[in-house]
């Protein structure tokens, strides 16, 4: 497990115990987490567009959710225990796409 999951873990473990004794539910945390996930993206988008155009908030937009690509495709080869992915193994492929998403909500 890389050090950047073991320290999102480490956090998501304070929000939650913080939310619990605030007498708040998972689905709070989630939701929370969730929304802060879009203002940041959304405030990306902007500043890009305000400074650059909307062609290069567009690239500037899609390289930063690519960037975490390579890393959460390591981390599933390693969760799931894959050597190699074999041709036609639609089923891992699958797996790692899944996981894709549950890592950023929005990869694709």
């Amino acid at each position: 497990m890389s050090v950047r999951i073991v320290k999102d873990v480490v956090m998501e473990k304070f929000y939650l115990e913080s939310i619990r004794k605030a007498g708040g539910r998972v689905e709070d945390l989630a939701r929370s987490m969730y929304v802060q996930f879009v203002l940041a993206d959304y405030n990306l988008y902007k500043e890009a567009e305000k400074a650059a155009g909307p062609d290069v908030a567009r690239k500037v937009h899609k390289n930063a959710r690519l960037r975490y690509v390579p890393w959460i495709i390591k981390d599933a080869f390693e969760d799931f225990r894959i050597g190699e992915v074999k041709d036609k193994d639609v089923s891992t492929v699958g797996r790692i796409a899944r996981r894709l998403y549950e890592r950023t909500s929005c990869p694709f």
